[in-house]
């Protein structure tokens, strides 16, 4: 988490990594939307939206992706962070 100093109070803002399939249009959408409704509501978040295929290593307290990216379930859950994995119903 980055903390930011504002007069006396100290607020952590937590980062989230929407991760997304960049080269098919619905997971790009999705992960569009997903970052947008973050930002929305709340300025908490530091928010990035990031191809899956540069996943390395769980690099922020929470994940978000369309689909399921088991690399990226994996290493958060490994890691004892959140990962949030939505999915649409058909």
């Amino acid at each position: 988490m980055e903390e930011t100093h504002h007069s006396k109070a100290c607020i952590s803002r937590i980062r989230v990594k929407v991760y997304a399939a960049m080269e098919k249009g619905r997971s790009r959408d999705i992960a569009q939307a997903m970052e947008t409704g973050i930002r929305r509501h709340s300025s908490n978040y530091i928010v990035e939206k990031v191809d899956m295929l540069s996943y390395d290593r769980p690099d922020a307290d929470i994940a978000v992706f369309y689909g399921l990216m088991r690399p990226v379930l994996n290493g958060y859950r490994n890691a004892g962070k959140p990962a949030i994995f939505i999915d649409l119903g058909y």
